[in-house]
């Protein structure tokens, strides 16, 4: 399969079966063409996770806030997640977001304590599902709250 189907069956899998919004997927398209420009069309199997980190790596040349930059390579991320949940082979994308970083101040990061406490459960399941999706899907926070019941997937280790 080569990238530019796999793009496609992905947004088709979007829109149809997981109910995103008409500018959800434009905004997908849009930084999934990005991405098909850098790599090209070719086959999947030709794709290297160092190819796509570098992909990443690129876009830090673009004078644009880390968030501009997370809203371009998390549905690169997503994408390659469809394509392993699938069955087709493909590298895997586990490819870091970019950090908020301050006039070049170092990036404070929790301490194991902190991440531990944030993790633990909190009482409230809809919370801590909540926190799960947006930290393994990147999901923005109007897709969070149009989910409905029964939308999440077990397939997608969430």
């Amino acid at each position: 399969m080569k990238l530019k189907e796999a793009i496609e069956s992905f947004l088709r899998y979007l829109e149809l079966e997981q109910g995103y919004s008409q500018n959800t997927i434009k905004l997908y398209r849009a930084s999934l063409d990005e991405f098909l420009n850098y790599i090209s069309d070719v086959s999947l199997s030709k794709i290297t996770l160092k190819k796509i980190q570098e992909y990443r790596e690129s876009l830090l040349k673009e004078k644009v806030s880390h968030k501009t930059r997370n809203l371009k390579i998390t549905p690169v991320r997503r994408l390659f997640a469809f394509l392993h949940v699938k069955g087709i082979e493909a590298p895997s994308a586990d490819i870091e977001l970019f950090k908020k970083r301050s006039n070049g101040d170092k990036l404070e990061l929790p301490s194991p304590e902190e991440l531990h406490k944030f993790f633990e459960p909190s009482g409230n399941q809809v919370l801590d599902v909540a926190i799960l999706l947006v930290a393994k899907t990147g999901m923005r926070l109007s897709e969070l709250l149009s989910l409905k019941a029964g939308e999440v997937q077990e397939e997608f280790n969430i």
